[in-house]
């Protein structure tokens, strides 16, 4: 008489749920990660038009800047930038904001920067 011997390894449902479960944990990370590569970017590109907006006030500040616009290149990316003036509450003072904006999309504010400059 034969004896049934015991069985070894793992069945194929069991093979099955292990994988089904390793590849959502593997989506979920990836996914991660994408996000987290997406948001490092924002930060990075929104660090630099800061950047711009400070270059940008101090040249308008300083009186080497005459446009109101223009477009500046920084850490190899293209930039559009506007100033506007106002007059403030204060005589003899007036208001410069920097607007900052990545070339390619001008409608979406990126910094803001507002400086104030005795006339």
């Amino acid at each position: 008489m034969h004896r049934p011997s015991k069985q070894r390894g793992f069945t194929l449902l069991e093979v099955m749920v292990a994988l089904f479960i390793l590849a959502v944990s593997a989506a979920a990370l990836s996914r991660a990660v994408s996000q987290a590569t997406e948001s490092t970017y924002q930060l990075e590109i929104r660090q630099h038009a800061g950047w711009v907006a400070h270059n940008q006030l101090s040249l308008v500040l300083a009186g080497a800047e005459q446009n109101l616009d223009g477009f500046s290149q920084f850490a190899g990316q293209s930039f559009y930038w506007k100033a506007s003036i106002a007059t403030t509450e204060l005589k003899n003072f007036r208001r410069i904001t920097i607007e900052v904006s990545e070339k390619s999309q001008p409608d979406y504010l990126l910094a803001e920067l507002t400086g104030f400059q005795h006339e």
